[in-house]
C-alpha cells in the first residue's frame, strides 16, 4: 500500500504495530534517534512518548523512551519499562540493540540474558542458509528448536516461513500461511497479493487436497473458494461494525480477486459482483477517507475500465453526493468535503474534463478553488505542519490551468495556477505536494532562484540528495546561478564522497551489534550511491562550474586544473552500470494519461541525461589532456602508466578529439528534446541547445589548433601560415555563429515578454558565456605553449639551437589575432547583457479575475518581484563572470 494509505492506517494503535513495515518505522524512529545522538534527552523522551499514542504496542520506541530515561536520571522508570518490553520477547535488530545499550548503561550487563544471543545467532544462521538458497534447511531451523527460542512479533516467524515455502513452491502450505496472516492482520496488503498468487499457481496445478492433508487453516485451490474466504472476512466486519472504519483490507481484496478472476477467465463475469457495483460500493464505504481515491484508481488501472464504465461510476457516485442527482451542494463538514473531493479526483484521472471549452475548463478551475476556499474551515485546528484537508482543490484546480497554459500558451492561466498553488502554500506551509509543483514551474519558465528557496523549505537532507537532487541541482547552472549552483553541488558532493567512509562505519556497526541482515543492505546501497547519474552528473557539473567561475588567471587555471580528479586517459565512469534513483514517485499524478506518460520519460530523461554527462565528461577529459601537455618533464613523470608504457599526452589529446567529433556527428539534435508534459516530469537537459549553438565546434576547433601548436613547439610540424588561418578562422566562425544565434534569436525572445521563453534565453546565454569561459583556458594552454618561444626570438644573439625558434612571428601574430577576436566577441556579449531589462518580462503577469483580490493582487506583486529577482540574478551573474574573462583574456597575448 501507498504510504498515505499506511498513514490512514495508523490511526488504529493496534494495527499499527503489525502493518507498518520496517522503513516507516525507521523513518518514525529517526527523531528519536537523533535527539539522543545530540545529547537531547527531554525531547527525545517526549518524541518517543508522542509516538506510543500513536503505536502503543511499538517496542523500540519503548526502549528508546527507556534510553532517554536513563539519561536523564530516572533509572527505575526505565527498568520498569525495559522490564516489560523483557516479557514480550523482541526480535528485531533495533529493539535487542537499543536495549543492550540500555543495560549497558545501567551497569547491568547481566540482563543481556541468552534469548539475546540466540535471536542475533536465528537471524545471522537464517541469512546464511538463505543466501545460499538453502530454503529447505532454513525452513528447518525455524521448525526446529531454535524456532522456538523466538518469540514471534510482528508476524515475523510466520512471515520468513512464508517467504521460505514460497521460495520451495510448496503452494499448498504457501495459502494455508498466508490465509492464517491475513486472518491476524487483515489490512496487511501484501499478505493478500501472496494469497492470491498462491491460490492461482494451485489452480494451474489443479491441486487436489489427499486424505492427510491436516493444512489449518484448509487450503483455497479454486478461485471460488478465495472468494468465499474475502466474503467471510467481510462478514466477520459485519458482525464487529467498530472494525468497519479500520480495516480496508478485506474490501480491496475482494476488488483484487475480481480482478484476477476476470484475467484468468477473460471474463467480465465475477461471482463476486459488477466491477461497477463494486467500485461504488467501495466509495460508500471509504470514500471519507484520503487514501480511497489511490485504492479506486489502482483498481480502475488494473481492470482497464471501458468508458462507459468508468461513465457509470461517476455518474453513480455524483448520484449519491447530491441531493437532486445534478448539483452537489458544498459541504457541512470534513467527511462531505472528502467525498467530494474523491469524485472531483476521480473524475480528472479519468480525462473528464479534456475535452471542455476553454471558458468551461476555467469555471471547473475557478469552481474548485472557491471549494478550497470554502473546505479551509474544516483545517483552522490543525497544526502549521499538518495539510489542510481541502488542500487537493487547489492543486487540482492548478493542474487545469497549468494544462490549459501548455495548451494555448497563454500565460494569464500560469499566473492564475501560480496565485492559487502560493496562496495554498501560505495556508499549509508544510504541504510538500503544492512545494514540488511551484518548484517545478519556476524551473520551467527559469526563476531558479525561486525554486531554490522552494527546494530549502524541503530540508533535503542525506539520500534525498540522491534521489531528489535532480529537481535543482540540474537547473541553478543552465539558468545563471552559478555561486548557488557552487553551494548547491558543493553540499551534494560531500554526500557522496562521505558515503563510503560512512558506509564502512556502518558496516562496523553491524558487525559490533549484530545486525547482520543489514550488511548486504547497506554493501548493496553504497554501491548504488557510487554508480548513480546524480552522483556523476553533480561531479562533473562541479568541475565544469569550477573552471567557469575560477578561471581568472593562469595561476588559478592551473590551480583549477591541477586539483581535477579526472583521468584523460582513462574513462574511469562506468557507463553501463550507472543507477538511475531519481524519486519521480514522490509526486502526485492526477491524470491517468500523465501516469502513462511518466513511465517513458523516465527512461527518455534517462537516456539524455547519460548523453549530456558523457559529451561533459569528454570536454573536461579534453581539457585536463591539453593542459597535460604544458606540464614539465618532471611533473610528466608522475603520469599513469598504462599497460607498462607511457601514453604520450599528445595521442590521447587526439583520441578525445576524435571522440568529440564522432559525438558531434552522431547525434540528431533535432530528436533530442521532448515536452515536459506532464509538469510533474524530469526537464529536458541542455543537450539541444548545446548542440544546435556551434558551442561544441568552437572547443573542438580549439583544441585542434592547440594539437598544431604542440607540434610546432615539439617540431614535427612545421609552421604553415594557411593552415594556422584555417584553424583561427574555424574558432571565429563558430563564435560568430553562437552571436548570430543570439542576436536573431535569444535576445529577441526578450521582446515577447514571456516567462516560459525566458529559460531557453538563460540557456542559450549560459552555454555562450560557459563556451568563452572554457575556451579561455584552451588559449591559455597555447599561451603556455608558445610563450618560451616567443621569450626566445626576443632574445638576441642567442644561437637558433631550440626547437622552438622555428615557429615563426606569422604564428604569433595569428595567436594574438585570435586572442583579440575572443575578447571583442566577450565584449560585445557583455554589452548584449548590459542593455537587457528582464524586469519586463515578469512586470505583464497581472492579476486576473480569478484572484483580482486584494489578497490575490498582493500574491500576483510578491510572484513577479521573485521572478524578476531570479532574472537579474542570472544577468548579474553572467555580467559578473565576463567581466573576469575580459581581464584575463587581456593577459594572455604574446606582446
Amino acid at each position: 500500500m501507498s504510504q498515505e494509505e499506511n498513514q490512514e492506517m495508523s490511526t488504529d494503535n493496534n494495527m499499527a504495530a503489525r502493518s507498518t513495515d520496517s522503513s516507516v518505522n525507521e523513518r518514525r524512529l529517526r527523531p528519536i534517534y537523533d535527539c539522543l545522538d545530540n545529547g537531547n534527552n527531554k525531547k527525545a523522551l517526549q518524541e518517543a512518548e508522542k509516538l506510543l499514542k500513536k503505536q502503543k504496542d511499538f517496542q523500540c520506541a519503548k526502549v528508546l523512551k527507556a534510553l532517554a530515561l536513563i539519561r536523564l536520571g530516572r533509572q527505575d522508570e526505565s527498568l520498569s519499562t525495559l522490564k516489560e518490553v523483557h516479557q514480550e520477547g523482541p526480535t528485531d535488530d533495533a529493539t535487542l540493540q537499543a536495549m543492550t545499550i540500555c543495560y549497558r548503561e545501567l551497569q547491568k550487563p547481566e540482563l543481556i540474558d541468552l534469548t539475546f544471543l540466540l535471536n542475533i545467532f536465528v537471524q545471522l544462521y537464517l541469512m546464511i542458509l538463505n543466501l545460499q538458497d538453502k530454503y529447505e534447511e532454513a525452513l528447518k531451523v525455524l521448525d526446529g528448536p531454535l524456532g522456538e527460542k523466538v518469540v514471534s512479533h510482528l508476524d515475523v516467524l510466520p512471515r520468513k516461513r512464508a517467504e521460505l515455502l514460497t521460495q520451495l513452491g510448496r503452494w499448498p502450505e504457501v495459502n494455508s500461511t498466508y490465509k492464517k496472516l491475513i486472518m491476524t492482520s487483515p489490512d496487511q496488503w501484501s499478505y493478500y497479493i501472496e494469497y492470491f498468487n498462491s491460490v492461482a499457481k494451485l489452480v494451474d496445478l489443479e491441486w487436489r487436497p489427499d486424505e492427510e492433508s491436516s493444512l489449518d487453516p484448509p487450503v483455497d485451490y479454486t478461485f471460488d473458494m478465495a472468494a468465499e474466504f474475502i466474503m467471510t472476512l467481510l462478514k466477520t466486519q459485519r458482525d464487529h461494525p467498530a472494525l468497519l472504519d479500520h480495516f480496508r483490507g478485506p474490501h480491496l481484496a475482494k476488488l483484487e480477486l475480481a480482478f484476477w478472476i476476470q484475467r484468468r477467465e477473460n471474463s467480465s463475469i465475477s461471482p463476486l459482483g459488477n466491477i461497477v457495483d463494486l467500485l461504488v460500493t467501495y466509495f460508500e464505504k471509504f470514500g471519507a477517507k484520503g487514501s480511497c481515491f489511490l485504492d479506486m484508481v489502482r483498481v480502475v488501472d488494473s481492470f482497464s475500465l471501458t468508458e462507459e464504465e468508468k461513465f457509470q461510476v461517476l455518474e453513480r457516485i455524483k448520484f449519491s453526493l447530491s441531493s437532486n442527482g445534478r448539483e452537489v451542494k458544498l459541504p457541512d463538514n470534513v467527511k462531505e468535503m472528502q467525498r467530494h473531493l474523491c469524485y472531483v479526483q476521480l473524475c480528472h484521472y479519468f480525462g473528464h474534463h479534456e475535452n471542455y471549452l476553454e471558458e468551461d475548463k476555467l469555471k471547473l478551475a475557478v469552481c474548485l478553488y472557491e471549494r478550497y476556499t470554502h473546505g479551509l474551515q474544516f483545517g483552522k485546528e490543525l497544526l502549521s505542519t499538518d495539510f489542510k484537508p481541502s488542500d487537493n482543490y487547489a492543486l487540482l484546480a492548478a493542474h487545469i490551468l497549468i494544462d490549459m497554459w501548455k495548451d494555448k500558451e497563454d500565460e494569464k492561466f500560469l499566473t492564475q495556477a501560480l496565485v492559487m498553488l502560493e496562496t495554498a502554500l501560505k495556508n499549509s506551509p508544510s504541504n510538500f505536494q503544492i512545494k514540488l509543483l511551484l518548484l517545478n514551474l519556476y524551473n520551467i519558465i527559469g526563476a531558479v532562484g525561486a525554486s531554490h528557496a522552494l527546494y530549502e523549505s524541503l530540508d533535503i537532507k542525506h539520500v534525498q540528495q540522491e534521489t531528489l537532487g535532480y529537481l535543482i541541482t540540474n537547473h541553478l547552472a543552465a539558468c545563471a546561478h552559478f555561486s548557488t549552483a557552487s553551494t548547491v553541488l558543493a553540499t551534494a558532493l560531500r554526500f557522496f564522497t562521505s558515503n563510503f567512509k560512512d558506509t564502512v562505519d556502518f558496516l562496523i556497526s553491524c558487525y559490533k551489534f549484530g545486525s547482520f541482515a543489514k550488511i548486504q543492505q547497506i554493501v548493496e546501497f553504497r554501491e548504488k550511491l557510487n554508480n548513480s547519474v546524480q552522483y556523476t552528473s553533480v561531479a562533473i557539473e562541479r568541475n565544469i562550474l569550477d573552471l567557469l567561475l575560477e578561471s581568472k588567471s593562469h595561476q588559478t587555471t592551473r590551480f583549477v586544473i591541477g586539483l581535477m580528479e579526472v583521468d584523460p586517459e582513462k574513462d574511469k565512469i562506468e557507463w553501463d552500470k550507472l543507477c538511475d534513483n531519481r524519486d519521480l514517485a514522490l509526486f502526485r499524478m492526477w491524470n491517468n494519461k500523465h501516469v502513462k506518460a511518466m513511465e517513458d520519460l523516465k527512461s527518455v530523461s534517462l537516456q539524455e541525461q547519460v548523453k549530456w554527462i558523457k559529451l561533459r565528461h569528454l570536454i573536461v577529459r579534453a581539457i585536463k589532456a591539453a593542459f597535460d601537455l604544458t606540464k614539465t618533464q618532471a611533473e610528466s613523470n608522475h603520469s599513469e602508466i598504462s599497460n607498462g608504457e607511457k601514453r604520450g599526452v599528445q595521442e590521447v589529446l587526439e583520441e578525445l578529439l576524435t571522440s568529440l567529433k564522432e559525438y558531434l556527428g552522431n547525434i540528431d539534435s533535432k530528436i533530442l528534446t521532448y515536452r515536459q508534459v506532464p509538469v510533474q516530469a524530469p526537464a529536458p537537459t541542455r543537450l539541444k541547445y548545446y548542440l544546435q549553438g556551434y558551442y561544441l565546434q568552437v572547443l573542438v576547433s580549439l583544441i585542434e589548433y592547440i594539437l598544431y601548436l604542440q607540434q610546432l613547439v615539439e617540431g614535427s610540424q612545421s609552421s604553415q601560415a594557411k593552415l594556422e588561418e584555417q584553424l583561427k578562422n574555424a574558432v571565429m566562425e563558430s563564435l560568430q555563429g553562437i552571436f548570430l544565434r543570439i542576436q536573431l534569436e535569444t535576445l529577441s525572445r526578450i521582446s515577447e515578454k514571456k516567462v516560459e521563453s525566458m529559460r531557453k534565453t538563460l540557456e542559450e546565454l549560459v552555454n555562450a558565456v560557459e563556451t568563452l569561459s572554457l575556451s579561455m583556458v584552451l588559449v591559455n594552454i597555447g599561451h603556455t605553449l608558445l610563450k618560451p618561444a616567443k621569450l626566445l626570438h626576443t632574445k638576441k644573439g642567442k644561437k637558433k639551437k631550440d626547437s622552438c625558434l622555428s615557429i615563426g612571428v606569422d604564428t604569433f601574430q595569428s595567436f594574438n589575432e585570435l586572442v583579440a577576436g575572443m575578447e571583442q566577441a566577450t565584449l560585445s556579449l557583455q554589452q548584449m547583457l548590459q542593455q537587457l531589462d528582464v524586469t519586463l518580462v515578469g512586470a505583464h503577469l497581472e492579476a486576473t479575475a480569478l484572484n483580482d483580490q486584494e489578497e490575490g493582487q498582493e500574491i500576483v506583486k510578491d510572484i513577479r518581484e521573485k521572478i524578476n529577482k531570479s532574472y537579474q540574478v542570472s544577468v548579474r551573474e553572467l555580467n559578473d563572470i565576463l567581466y573576469t574573462k575580459i581581464k584575463y583574456i587581456q593577459t594572455l597575448k604574446l606582446w
